[in-house]
C-alpha cells in the first residue's frame, strides 16, 4: 500500500489538483489520511471516497447526500489534537522507516478503524434485531387478538341470525294463529 498526495489522487482520477483540494476540504472528515499539512498522505482506498464525492456531483446530488454515502463506506474520522500531533510524529517517523513497516503501520491502523467501524455498525445491528424481534412479537399478538375478535365477532352474528329467525317464526306462527273471521251470520245473532 503506498501514500498518495492529493496532486497523485488527482492525476489518477484525471481531475485538476484544486478540485481534489475543495473536495478534500469539504469532505475530510470522510477521507482517511495520514499527517497533515504538506506531509499529509492518502492511502490508496481514498481514491474510492474520492469517485464517491465525483459521481455524486455529476449527479447533482446534495452534500448531505455524498456525506451519508462517505460515512458508509469511511465511517467519520474524528482526530483530536494531540491524535493529529501522534499522527505528523508517525508521519516523520514513518519517512525514516523502510517501505514494509510504512506500509504494515498504516496497514494496522486502517485496520484500528475498520474494527471500531465493525463493532459500532454490530451493536447497531444488534439494535435493530432487538427491535425487529419486539415488532414480530407484537404483530403476533395483534394477529392473534384480531382472529379471538373475528371469531367472537362470527359467534354474535350467528346468535343475531338465530334471534331473528326465532322471532320471523314466531311472527309467523302468531299470524297463522289468529282466529279465522265469523261468519256473517254468526257475528250478527252471535251464534
Amino acid at each position: 500500500m503506498t501514500l498518495l498526495t492529493i496532486a497523485e489522487i488527482a492525476n489518477r482520477l484525471n481531475i485538476s489538483p484544486s478540485t481534489a483540494r475543495f473536495y478534500r476540504d469539504k469532505f475530510d472528515k470522510y477521507l482517511p489520511c495520514v499527517g497533515e499539512g504538506r506531509a499529509r498522505r492518502y492511502v490508496e482506498e481514498t481514491i474510492e471516497g474520492f469517485e464517491i464525492i465525483i459521481d455524486c456531483y455529476k449527479q447533482k446530488q446534495p452534500a448531505t447526500v455524498i456525506e451519508s454515502k462517505l460515512e458508509e463506506c469511511f465511517g467519520i474520522l474524528t482526530q483530536t489534537a494531540t491524535e493529529v500531533k501522534q499522527q505528523t510524529t508517525a508521519v516523520s517517523n514513518i519517512e525514516n522507516q523502510p517501505i514494509a513497516e510504512q506500509m504494515l503501520s498504516l496497514v494496522i491502523e486502517h485496520q484500528k478503524q475498520l474494527m471500531a467501524k465493525v463493532a459500532e455498525m454490530e451493536t447497531k445491528l444488534e439494535e435493530q434485531r432487538i427491535i425487529q424481534i419486539h415488532f414480530d412479537k407484537d404483530r403476533e399478538e395483534e394477529r392473534i387478538e384480531r382472529l379471538k375478535l373475528e371469531e367472537r365477532l362470527d359467534k354474535h352474528d350467528e346468535a343475531l341470525k338465530n334471534h331473528y329467525r326465532l322471532v320471523d317464526e314466531r311472527l309467523r306462527s302468531l299470524s297463522e294463529v289468529k282466529e279465522k273471521p265469523k261468519s256473517f251470520l254468526r257475528r250478527v245473532f252471535g251464534i
